[in-house]
């Protein structure tokens, strides 16, 4: 799916929504499973081939880097795999956030819609049941439950006639992958102030109500080693860790490792395209220079 860089790209999202951009396949059905035609399926009928296991991951993609690809391509943790059930996901999303946390847009950042289309030129590269998500939601217990609403809202509807009424009733299972700066904001106690019942009813909700799971993707040295240790040795954070609800991925080691949206913007500002087409698929790297990105 390529988007044109317009006003329509962007559609309202108000505040704890999400929307869903334009897709040939039928998000988040597994795209194994043969639908009916011209019947919505309701989530059961879906689930009676295969649960739903959905990737995602959110982030500002400015640009969209090949660590982008290479997270949106982990497999599931083997933790969270049950006997029996195929390692991997049913379904991915990619997730750009209208507003975060802590991060906001530079008068120099591409335009939303521009960013949109970035975002759009990693679809050829992901499996094809991988859809593009707008969401105004800034934390990602947030992020979670609208996800959840979005789902029951848009994909629960009466049975088709020739789904069994014994069709699995299980909820999706949503893999957030994160790295290790958000992993410490996930944590933070300052973010949930404002929370009914505080940061252990929100944990509760996450993990175990809504059966989500956080993968932490390893990177940097030492250092970053050291903050995921104390942040997984905190008795808060211990407890979901050791049911498999918060995993850490890769040993660090790996080459996309040393690849960052800040060094692709650098890289552009120095006029070094051989960087640059080492950090972006072609597409970006293309799109990047057409527009004049990260000139200013």
């Amino acid at each position: 799916m390529s988007l044109a860089a317009d006003q329509s790209t962007i559609p309202k999202t108000p505040p704890g929504t999400l929307h869903l951009l334009p897709s040939e396949n039928p998000w988040p059905a597994p795209a194994s499973v043969s639908l009916p035609p011209v019947v919505i399926l309701s989530l059961n009928s879906i689930t009676k081939c295969q649960r739903l296991r959905i990737s995602v991951l959110d982030s500002s993609f400015n640009p969209p880097t090949k660590a982008h690809l290479a997270l949106a391509s982990l497999p599931p943790p083997p933790s969270s795999s049950p006997k029996g059930e195929a390692d991997e996901y049913t379904s991915s999303l990619l997730l750009f956030s209208i507003t975060n946390v802590e991060k906001k847009l530079k008068p120099t950042d591409p335009s939303p819609e521009q960013r949109i289309h970035l975002i759009s030129l990693l679809l050829p590269h992901l499996p094809p049941n991988t859809a593009i998500g707008l969401i105004n939601e800034p934390t990602f217990v947030g992020k979670s439950r609208v996800i959840h609403e979005y789902i029951a809202t848009h994909h629960l509807a009466p049975s088709h006639e020739n789904v069994p009424s014994t069709a699995h009733q299980s909820k999706p299972e949503l893999t957030f992958i994160i790295g290790t700066d958000t992993l410490t904001r996930f944590f933070d106690p300052r973010y949930y102030t404002s929370t009914e019942g505080g940061m252990d009813r929100a944990f509760s909700r996450f993990f175990q109500d809504e059966g989500s799971v956080l993968v932490s993707a390893r990177r940097g040295g030492e250092a970053e080693r050291e903050v995921e240790r104390r942040v997984l040795e905190r008795p808060e954070v211990e407890r979901w860790a050791k049911q498999g609800k918060v995993v850490l991925m890769g040993t660090g080691g790996e080459d996309w490792v040393g690849m960052s949206s800040t060094k692709v913007r650098e890289a552009v500002k120095a006029d070094d395209w051989k960087e640059v087409e080492r950090l972006v698929v072609p597409e970006i790297a293309a799109y990047i220079k057409e527009q004049q990105l990260y000139k200013a």
